[in-house]
């Protein structure tokens, strides 16, 4: 899995600071294996 370059992501999300956006990418890690989308099953099909 290709992670997305954090400056992008930092401008994608109107951060002015990348520390900030950090945190939010560091929160997301951490829910991402807990959260299951309905688009998952429709891809497994």
């Amino acid at each position: 899995m290709m992670l997305p370059n954090i400056r992008e992501v930092q401008e994608l999300l109107g951060h002015n600071s990348v520390a900030t956006t950090m945190i939010y990418t560091h929160v997301m890690r951490g829910l991402g294996s807990t959260t299951v989308s309905p688009l998952d099953a429709l891809a497994a099909s």
